[in-house]
């Protein structure tokens, strides 16, 4: 069964294809009610909370509504290529500033961000416009990235990728190891997260659906 990791803004899931070096699946209903925080190797910021509530699937998700900026993270199996893929829905679509990246490390490598503007971005050396976005509304966002070409591209809903991009940080990206969830400006609106997992094949097109985000190395 599919699963997801998703944001209110929402966010994430992982996946992995077959040549990968990936194996990572969380749904969140076998965690602790509290903190993300250091449980299951995620590490950040205080205010990402396991709930217990439904939001698309099983008994829990993570949510996170605190004022500020603040990020979350957790490191993977590094990779050079491969694609990440995550549902999300942001709670306005006329306030704040949310991110999914892909890192080495602390330095930003592949990356989407919800902007007040009410348009999804694929981040660039400027920013590449994906599409529109309305708040309380899920998008499933596949971005794939190549740090051999210093190049990434994404697609909203399984629909048509955008042309290739340079990477954010092309100069210093060779490998990808850390996935970051972040809010980038002050202020309050929703996010909520469910289900991340790894597969041993990319999806087709026709199989993303609002049920999961994943992220395939």
């Amino acid at each position: 069964m599919r699963r997801y990791l998703l944001l209110i803004p929402l966010f994430f899931l992982l996946y992995a294809t077959a040549q990968a070096t990936w194996s990572y699946t969380q749904t969140f209903n076998a965690l602790t009610n509290g903190e993300l925080h250091a449980q299951d190797s995620w590490s950040g910021g205080t205010n990402y909370t396991v709930t217990a509530a439904a939001v698309m699937e099983g008994a829990k998700y993570v949510n996170m509504t605190a004022t500020g900026e603040e990020d979350i993270f957790r490191n993977v199996t590094a990779s050079a290529a491969g694609s990440m893929s995550i549902m999300m829905r942001k709670g306005s679509a006329a306030s704040l500033i949310w991110d999914v990246r892909l890192n080495n490390g602390a330095t930003i490598g592949a990356f989407v961000r919800f902007k007040p503007d009410g348009n999804i971005y694929l981040m660039s050396s400027s920013d590449v416009l994906i599409q529109a976005y309305s708040a309380n509304t899920n998008y499933v966002v596949e971005i794939e990235y190549d740090a051999a070409t210093d190049q990434q591209r994404a697609r909203i809903d399984g629909g048509t990728f955008t042309a290739w991009s340079a990477l954010f940080s092309s100069a210093t990206v060779s490998t990808f190891d850390r996935i970051y969830m972040s809010k980038q400006d002050g202020g309050t609106s929703g996010v909520a997260f469910d289900d991340i997992k790894n597969t041993a094949a990319a999806p087709a097109a026709a199989s993303f659906d609002d049920t999961y985000f994943e992220v395939i190395d």
